[in-house]
């Protein structure tokens, strides 16, 4: 996928999208919940649970950021989700732009010499 479309795709993510992402690259579960018109996200490190509706889910789907693995009919297997290479690209550079020093972002002013006054 180009750089460009990438990191156009990252400024438009939702904070919701952001932490759901975050939350599978960093092997958290989504889960289906039979009948229910959302997934259960289960935060490994806390033991938490979060609803997130199927239609988030698919939005992310159409961007390619996730994948949904369907199981078989059988009673006993649920759906889930998994992050794709995109999503972690996507991922990647939202954390690169998190890294990068106030000072040298393109949007930062400098500060302005007070002394002028």
């Amino acid at each position: 996928m180009p750089k460009l479309r990438v990191t156009v795709l990252v400024t438009t993510l939702s904070a919701r999208h952001r932490r759901i992402l975050s939350g599978l690259s960093h092997e958290d579960l989504l889960w289906e919940i039979p009948g229910q018109p959302y997934f259960t996200q289960f935060n490994e490190r806390t033991g938490k649970q979060s609803r997130v509706r199927v239609d988030t889910l698919e939005q992310m789907e159409e961007l390619g950021l996730i994948r949904r693995h369907r199981q078989s009919l059988s009673a006993h297997k649920l759906d889930f989700w998994e992050i794709t290479a995109q999503g972690r690209e996507a991922l990647s550079l939202l954390s690169a732009d998190r890294k990068t020093p106030l000072s040298d972002r393109p949007a930062a002013a400098a500060p302005q010499d007070r002394k002028s006054a």
